[in-house]
């Protein structure tokens, strides 16, 4: 089915998967890249953080309100139920990224995701 926002939800759905969520693959476990360098493994987490952030703060740009598709709501919502509780945290989302962060939250309250997002936290 093709709808308007449909280039743009696909753009921002595969730079989710493909630039932000990788972040996790390399900073999660450090040693499976520089194995038993610490130092290393320290900057590793710290590169892939920073670069996070500003990923994040890109998406922040372009989020629309009350969802990031503007008055539509999609699954790229749900990202950031989950997301906002990852590194960086929620307080660094309510003070860096607030337009994310709130879409986060409203994602959370909404009925259907309520229950399920209970038992996240």
């Amino acid at each position: 089915m093709d709808h308007a926002d449909r280039p743009a939800f696909l753009r921002r759905l595969i730079f989710l998967a493909s630039a932000i969520y990788p972040t996790f693959t390399y900073g999660d476990v450090p040693d499976r890249w520089v194995s038993g360098d610490e130092t290393a493994a320290e900057k590793l987490v710290e590169g892939t953080d920073t670069h996070r952030k500003t990923l994040y703060r890109y998406l922040e740009q372009h989020a629309g309100a009350p969802w990031f598709l503007d008055e539509m709501f999609s699954s790229i919502d749900l990202y950031f139920l989950v997301m906002r509780d990852w590194r960086p945290g929620v307080e660094w989302f309510e003070k860096e990224c607030p337009l994310l962060n709130a879409i986060g939250r409203r994602s959370a309250e909404l009925s259907e995701v309520e229950e399920i997002a209970k038992k996240l936290r």
